[in-house]
């Protein structure tokens, strides 16, 4: 019990965290590169830990091409504390979105 209560309370932490991050960096950022381009760029889950500090690995454990079903293995630290997450990608349109869950 005690461990899934540990769990829980990071897990809670974490949601705080990110909630936090995610209200102080709203805004626009124009990039002046083809929208295919940066699309490609931010759809590669492995090029997280190039803009997300506590991203410490992230590798596909499945088979290229990116798209809906594709798999990475997150490894981040997270408040002191190594996290390990499966992340999954449910919806994929090129150019447009990608949504995941973890």
């Amino acid at each position: 019990m005690f461990v899934l209560d540990y769990f829980l309370t990071l897990l809670s932490n974490y949601e705080k965290m990110i909630k936090n991050v995610l209200a102080v960096q709203k805004g626009i950022v124009r990039i002046k590169r083809p929208v295919d381009e940066v699309f490609h760029w931010i759809a590669d889950y492995t090029k997280d830990r190039l803009w997300c500090a506590e991203v410490k690995e992230m590798k596909y454990i499945t088979p290229d091409p990116i798209g809906v079903g594709s798999r990475c293995l997150e490894v981040s630290q997270v408040l002191g504390k190594r996290l390990v997450t499966r992340t999954e990608v449910t919806e994929y349109v090129t150019n447009e979105k990608v949504v995941c869950k973890s």
